[in-house]
């Protein structure tokens, strides 16, 4: 499995918010893959927590230049947390993903307090 440039600055950025290791990062991206892959041989849709489930449809095959390429066709159900967490950013509220950096920003400067 390759990661592109775009693949890595997402697993880069992943890495940064949460003070995980980046390859840790990489590996969680990669076996998410491959649960996603199962799910579709199984014929169920892939829940991607908090964000929603995806539904992966085969519709044929197309031939490009760098060999055969699989046409599929996806349909996104989002979850209501994301739903709600769009429509407080489209109304300049407070979501869910403020609280959660306060609390880890907070929980980082009690222990750096502490370190005196």
């Amino acid at each position: 499995m390759k990661f592109s440039k775009e693949d890595r600055d997402s697993i880069q950025k992943l890495h940064l918010l949460s003070g995980l290791p980046y390859e840790e990062c990489k590996e969680f991206f990669k076996y998410f893959v491959v649960m996603l892959a199962i799910d579709y041989m199984e014929g169920r849709t892939t829940n991607f927590p908090f964000i929603g489930n995806l539904r992966i449809e085969y519709l044929g095959d197309s031939i490009k230049k760098a060999g055969k390429e699989a046409i599929l066709s996806t349909e996104m159900e989002p979850e209501a947390f994301l739903r709600r967490l769009i429509g407080d950013i489209e109304d300049g509220a407070e979501t869910e993903v403020h609280r959660i950096l306060k609390k880890d920003i907070k929980r980082y400067f009690e222990r750096f307090d502490g370190d005196e």
